[in-house]
């Protein structure tokens, strides 16, 4: 079919007046062949408007969350994308993820998962492949993609152990030594938007992996220590930009949603998942007993002393981020109830208590001002945090 029809179709959907009718009628196309991968094409054309795009884009989402797989035997008959059309965008999709704008990038990505679940390994081995040529190549431009894209893979087995995430620790055997190269060698010591953002994705699809399950035939001890390193880099180092005192509120929030913090974020978040999930003998699961007396003995002082620093810089009123804040007090919690950690959270837990957590546990004018205004809002600000 026609591209210009379809994308006047997606145009119609934007228009109040118009949305009904347009999308009835590309519920009609959908079914012709050809017509997926002419949405990508939308999608990826730079003569398209982008909020065009960026129908085209949420409606291919859509169709392939909707339509990607056949009925079951006991569901009704309904539509699926035809073989042809699924092998095309299959081909395409990690392609179109590099070289789309960040507005249309995450539709895709959402794809890509979509598509994993089903199809990875046995229909689409290729998708490994794709993603290994992009982070081989010189081309930092198209790391960002190939990232998203094998973050969007990982978190479809992220909740998942044994065999069933077989096919993804064979694909992360090879993947993930490449993109701790990637990390050491080239990113850890760039501080420009775009590398803090990929440095993230880095760091979440790490998260992603281990979160649930250690793999430990993957992640070896060798393989986790180059890890905590990356960890301890990323929550040690210092931007003036960013770690300094801060009055105005819009500025803290600005530094919150700021690249800088966020990659902090999940650097600490892998910091205490590690901890509390695999690292803390006695309330580990038999499999990981050995290597949590190993983490404690090899890890706590320094990790700690990672806390510690994060700790004197909040205390002496310089900008650190809430989540981050949060989960440096809670690797404390876990801390103190091993002796081996213990001894090195003794000697500053008076400073600690009186400088960093009695304070935080104050009702203060601020507080007292937003119970009075919105009482609903302060239960969340105050409380609700700790459950993200």
């Amino acid at each position: 079919m026609d591209n210009r029809k379809i994308a006047e179709f997606l145009k119609g959907t934007i228009d109040p007046n118009q949305r009904v009718a347009a999308e009835e009628q590309l519920k009609q196309v959908e079914k012709i062949i050809g017509v997926a991968p002419s949405l990508l094409q939308i999608v990826m054309s730079s003569d398209v408007e982008m909020p065009v795009r960026q129908a085209g884009a949420i409606y291919l989402k859509n169709m392939i969350h909707n339509s990607w797989t056949e009925a079951g035997e006991e569901e009704e008959p309904r539509f699926h994308i035809h073989e042809q059309d699924r092998g095309i965008l299959r081909d395409q999709l990690v392609d179109a993820v590099v070289h789309a704008p960040p507005p249309l990038r995450s539709q895709l990505c959402v794809c890509i998962g979509v598509i994993s679940k089903v199809d990875f390994p046995g229909r689409w081995s290729s998708l490994v492949d794709k993603i290994c040529v992009y982070l081989q190549s010189p081309e930092v431009a198209g790391w960002h993609g190939a990232l998203s894209s094998l973050l969007a893979l990982v978190k479809c087995f992220e909740y998942t152990k044994g065999d069933e995430r077989a096919p993804m620790d064979e694909a992360m055997n090879l993947l993930l030594p490449m993109v701790q190269s990637i990390m050491v060698n080239t990113l850890l010591n760039d501080y420009s938007i775009p590398a803090l953002a990929m440095q993230r994705l880095i760091l979440k699809t790490f998260f992603a992996l281990t979160q649930h399950h250690l793999p430990l035939n993957l992640v070896t001890q060798e393989r986790f220590s180059q890890w905590m390193e990356i960890v301890r880099v990323v929550l040690d180092r210092k931007n003036p930009e960013y770690d300094k005192k801060v009055e105005d509120e819009d500025e803290r929030e600005e530094l919150e949603q700021s690249e800088w913090w966020k990659t902090k974020k999940w650097a600490i978040r892998i910091l205490l998942r590690m901890f509390e999930r695999y690292g803390s003998p006695g309330s580990v699961t038999k499999e990981y007993k050995t290597f949590a007396t190993w983490y404690l003995n090899a890890f706590s002082h320094g990790a700690l002393q990672v806390i510690f620093t994060i700790m004197d810089s909040y205390r002496k009123g310089d900008f650190v981020a809430n989540k981050v804040l949060r989960d440096g007090i809670l690797y404390l919690k876990n801390g103190v109830s091993h002796a081996y950690a213990w001894k090195f959270v003794k000697p500053h837990c008076n400073i600690i208590l009186a400088d960093i957590i009695f304070p935080l546990m104050c009702h203060s004018e601020s507080d007292d001002k937003l119970w009075k205004d919105d009482p609903i809002e302060y239960v969340r600000v105050k409380y609700g945090w700790l459950n993200l």
